[in-house]
Parts: C-alpha cells; structure tokens; sequence
C-alpha cells in the first residue's frame, strides 16, 4: 500500500516543476488517459507548462475527455527538443520505458526529474522518484490522492478523467480491488462534476457499425479449451481488414471471453501486422491467476487482468504456446 510520503513525493514534484512531459504507455487506455489528462488539468491550473505526449493515437472513446484534443502524438523532430528541455517528465500507468516504445531514448537521456506513477508489479528502475502502489485498483485513484495534496481545484474537467480512469481499469467496478475507500472517492468525483451515464456512454456504447463488425468476427472465433475453462479470442490482421478497422478499436473485446458460462479464464490474441506485433489481453476469475502466466510472456498486470505484447513470432505457434501455458491456471 502507498504511503502518504510517497504520495506527498509526487506533489512536490508538481509543485517544483516549470515545465513537466507527461507521457503514458502506446495504445493507451481509459486509465492511461484519463490519469494524463488529470494531472495536465492540475499542472496547469497551477499556472506551469505541460505537455502530454504519447507514442500511440488517442482512442476514439475517450476523445471527449475535457482536453483530449491537446494530446500530441510523438513526432522525434518535433517533441525531442521539449523532452530534453523539460524539468520533469512523469511517467504513468507503465512499470518499463518500453512501453513508451520510440519516446524510450530520448526521456531516459533527459536530464529532467523522472516520475514514475504506476499500480503494476515489477516496476523497472528508470525514474528518480518512484510512485507505485500495488493494491491501488488504477494509476487514476492514485492520481486523486495527488491531486488533493495540491492548491487546485477538483473541476469537471479532472473529475470527469479521473472517473473515466477508474471506470475503465476496474471493469465498471468489477475487480477485486473495487473496495469502499474506491466508491468514496468515485462519490466525490460524481460530487465535482463527473456524470456517471455520460461516460459510462461515451466509452461503451458509442461503438462504429464497423467496430460491430469486427467485435462478431472476434466472438466467432471464440475456442475453448482445457474442459471449457479456457476461452480464446483472435482477432488477425485480415479480419482487421475486413471490418475496416484497427487494434484501436478493440477496447472490451477481451471481457466478451469471460461471460460464457463456466469459463474460468479468457485470452484474446491480437495480430498488428503493421508492426510485427501480437498483443496479448489475459483475463480471468476468482484466485485464476493471469498476471504471472502474462509475465511468462514478456508482460505483466493484475490478477485477474494483464497483458504482453510480443514480436517476431507466427501467430499459430504462439496461440498454440499459450494455450498450452495456459494449462497451469487450472492445476
């Protein structure tokens, strides 16, 4: 659990920044985002610079976060002269400079305060200050108890990325670490402005006719395996191509997994060709434990969320590995 030392190390930070980076994990989701964006709200309203930077687009869903707009996607000729003037960059929702991928080398070279804020385990040791909280349910309910040590206000704008974080990353208050201290903080953030329908709206049922598409083709190809506790979901790069659509729009996907009946554990395998790249989604029920079979793979995450992301390696053979990895969740 966090210590309020810790917390109060992340505030000053703030405090003595003139102009902070921030910057989260490529193909970053509700928490990623709505973490970023809260903390550029607060920054800002302190009269300090920042900028949001991100390897990745902006998921479709959560552009209508109050700020959204301004998030830049990293450009070396563009963004490198500001990481390396910056003073601080903080890093969040990530536990290894990887996954800022191509930004990698550029803010490690920085001669700025790095902070890491994070909930994941086994953080890398690449920050000045390190902020991580393994029982926090999301980076955004750690991005709250920041945010109240600091001389700003709780607007609709920092409420609302806040809720959308938590949202998200607790699967609509699901998860295991969905405690009461959680539903008092999500209370007041409700009590600032942040408007549990419309969210809950924007971020699930906005979807394109062609992200419909591409969620069928996802659920056909469903398979189950060792005795129906296993459910596995690909999605290639030609279904993709069919629906006319990308990994962008695959947000939830990896949950429809888990809703069959009896099924313990879900797997959702990702081909992005464009990258040599396979993205790999664990979920699962109960003590079912996925995040070390993610870490197995490269990966990391929670106990019954996690993910890795793996190059290199034909889409059969690692969807026939990880089925077979797979068979140690049920002994």
């Amino acid at each position: 659990m966090i210590n309020i030392e810790a917390i109060e190390l992340a505030a000053d930070a703030i405090k003595d920044s003139k102009h902070a980076i921030i910057t989260t994990h490529v193909n970053p989701d509700g928490d990623a985002v709505g973490s970023a964006l809260a903390l550029y709200h607060a920054i800002t309203q302190l009269g300090k610079k920042a900028d949001v930077i991100i390897d990745s687009t902006v998921p479709q869903y959560l552009m209508f976060l109050e700020g959204a707009n301004k998030i830049q996607i990293y450009n070396s000729n563009k963004h490198n002269k500001a990481i390396k003037e910056a003073d601080t960059i903080f890093f969040l929702d990530l536990n290894d400079s990887k996954r800022i991928r191509n930004m990698s080398n550029i803010c490690l070279e920085s001669t700025a305060k790095k902070v890491l804020i994070d909930h994941h385990l086994y953080p890398q040791d690449f920050c000045n200050i390190c902020i991580v909280d393994y029982d926090a349910s999301s980076t955004g309910e750690m991005m709250w108890s920041i945010i109240k040590l600091l001389d700003v206000q709780i607007t609709k704008g920092i409420a609302e990325s806040l809720y959308a974080a938590i949202l998200t990353d607790t699967g609509s208050f699901r998860y295991d670490r969905t405690t009461g201290k959680l539903h008092r903080i999500v209370a007041e953030l409700v009590d600032k402005g942040a408007n549990p329908t419309l969210i809950y709206e924007e971020i699930y049922n906005q979807n394109s006719f062609n992200v419909m598409k591409l969620m069928g083709l996802a659920i056909a190809s469903i398979e189950l395996h060792h005795e129906g506790k296993l459910a596995v979901m690909t999605i290639t790069d030609e279904m993709f191509r069919d629906a006319g659509t990308n990994d962008d729009d695959i947000e939830g996907f990896v949950e429809k997994t888990l809703a069959i009946k009896g099924v313990q554990a879900g797997i959702m395998i990702t081909e992005v060709r464009r990258r040599d790249e396979m993205r790999i989604s664990f979920r699962s029920k109960g003590n079912v434990n996925v995040r070390d079979l993610a870490y197995r793979f490269g990966g990391g995450g929670h106990l019954n969320a996690a993910g890795a992301r793996i190059t290199g390696t034909v889409f059969s053979n690692m969807k026939a590995m990880l089925i077979n990895a797979a068979k140690s969740l049920f002994d």
